[in-house]
């Protein structure tokens, strides 16, 4: 049974309710024994949970907050992730937190899905790659939505329920 870490972005409950309404979702299927919800910048307390626990994670973040899952990720290089999934990576993460290198994708998670949308004037989604430049098991699906409508579309969050429920 996994466990499930939601980081939202800036602003947090405020501009990411998708997040929540997403939380509420997961907690409701049967195969599931957490579903943590919290804030982007309490992702360094969330790696040492992650690294200490026995139980497989699966990631998922909106904006700042997928950037400090990916930081989560680079930051935990020795252990393998199964499933992650990236509403909008924030195009001004670089800035301020602390130079993550947003566009890629380390090679320790197996399968992403990255739902981005660039049609917002303020903040603009963006493909993922690989660090080697690749796309494999990434799936870059883009939206007609803004960025802080994103996080709360019917469709992805089908697909991260299906993904979890191993469909």
């Amino acid at each position: 049974m996994p466990n499930v870490l939601i980081l939202r972005g800036f602003g947090g409950i405020l501009l990411a309710k998708g997040m929540d309404n997403l939380a509420n979702k997961i907690r409701k299927l049967n195969n599931i024994d957490n579903c943590y919800i919290d804030e982007y910048f309490n992702w360094l307390y969330w790696s040492e949970t992650v690294k200490n626990s026995k139980e497989q994670f699966v990631l998922i973040g909106h904006s700042f907050g997928a950037n400090a899952i990916l930081k989560l990720i680079r930051l935990l290089h020795y252990k393998n992730f199964e499933k992650c999934f990236l509403f909008d990576c924030s195009p001004y993460t670089s800035f301020l937190i602390n130079q993550i290198g947003s566009g890629t994708v380390p090679e320790n998670i197996k399968e992403v899905f990255n739902f981005y949308q660039h049609d917002d004037l303020l903040v603009q989604g963006a493909t993922l790659t690989r660090n080697n430049g690749s796309v494999e098991n990434i799936h870059n699906m883009k939206y007609a939505a803004n960025h802080i409508g994103i996080d709360d579309l019917n469709e992805p969050h089908e697909i991260i329920l299906n993904r979890i429920l191993g469909k």
